[in-house]
């Protein structure tokens, strides 16, 4: 098997794979994480992709129902560190490989000093702008406004961590998390960006036969070909919008006071960083959530906040109105 290691901020994982699946592995990746091929790293978690386990189970069976695709089989060994996937679909082994480590390295992360949110993030020439909220919220849908608008980069869809440093800075870090476009929005994005028609998604769950909700899921890559927009892994937090739809009202923006900024920070604070492969979750040793509470009430004190309104029906004019409000307050 081929070994790579992946390093994303202190924390390192390796991964064991079949040469056929490395280039899969690294265009997942997308230039998030650092990978390193033929490197193995001693003293961190290793995950094994293995098409079947030969008849030698080891550690702890693990099966996890995956809304987009086949039920995600795994074997846990905690002592030894070692997780080992079993796909024996060559289509679907190097996506769930590499959602294990994602989410392993999550875990590693919420034993620092980051906390994890409900959240997508842009950079807007240097600065982040994040879009939190509830499901069909809008979130996704004034991310493609938002990326249609010169000198913004695209960071992450519905996955946030945030470091705290010194001075009110917060810094958001993106994952490499494929997004889940609903068939409305995805007629949005064509709109917004002709050249979909030109690029072929090719996620697994696009497969009529295992995708039961008739979604469409884009890896962070192909928005990159998608928008000709930069992928960027980290940005400077800045602001973050709380978008809402409403048919009956004219595009409007709200800014928020800290108290009630804080109410919605709190909604969308993930109580765990990672609900995917939650079986491998007591091998870590996760921050209580007090710590992330004190982390957003820094944020509710330093950030801003706004509220935005807007009609779906008319979405594709967002664009505009994002436009005057980056300039206002960036």
């Amino acid at each position: 098997m081929t070994s790579l290691s992946i390093k994303y901020g202190k924390h390192a994982i390796n991964i064991f794979v079949q040469q056929c699946f490395v280039d899969d592995i690294v265009r997942l990746n997308s230039g998030y994480m650092n990978i390193n091929l033929h490197e193995k790293i001693d003293t961190c978690w290793s995950i094994y992709g293995l098409t079947s386990m030969s008849n030698c189970e080891v550690g702890e069976c693990v099966l996890d129902c995956i809304e987009d695709g086949p039920v995600m089989e795994y074997y846990i060994e905690k002592n030894n560190h070692c997780i080992y996937v079993v796909q024996p679909n060559a289509e679907w082994l190097p996506l769930q490989v590499y959602r294990m480590a994602r989410n392993v390295m999550k875990w590693l992360w919420s034993e620092s000093n980051y906390i994890f949110m409900h959240s997508s993030v842009i950079d807007v020439h240097g600065s982040g702008v994040a879009f939190m909220g509830a499901k069909k919220s809008g979130k996704t849908s004034t991310l493609f406004a938002a990326l249609s608008i010169n000198g913004v980069s695209f960071c992450s869809n519905d996955d946030l961590s945030i470091e705290q440093k010194e001075d009110g800075i917060f810094w958001a870090y993106g994952w490499p998390r494929s997004l889940c476009v609903r068939p409305d929005c995805m007629y949005l994005l064509g709109r917004l960006f002709p050249k979909l028609e030109s690029v072929i998604i090719k996620h697994p769950g696009n497969n009529i036969a295992v995708n039961s909700s008739k979604n469409y899921y884009l890896y962070p890559y192909e928005m990159k070909d998608i928008t000709r927009k930069e992928l960027i892994s980290k940005t400077k937090l800045k602001c973050i919008i709380f978008p809402s739809f409403c048919e009956n009202t004219h595009r409007r923006v709200e800014r928020l006071n800290n108290s009630d900024a804080l109410k919605k920070l709190e909604e969308n604070l993930e109580a765990i960083p990672e609900k995917k492969c939650i079986g491998i979750s007591d091998a870590f040793n996760s921050r209580d959530n007090s710590y992330a509470r004190s982390v957003i009430k820094n944020m509710s004190n330093h950030l801003c906040f706004y509220k935005l309104y807007q009609p779906f029906s008319k979405l594709e004019y967002s664009k505009r109105f994002l436009e005057g409000l980056f300039r206002e307050i960036l």
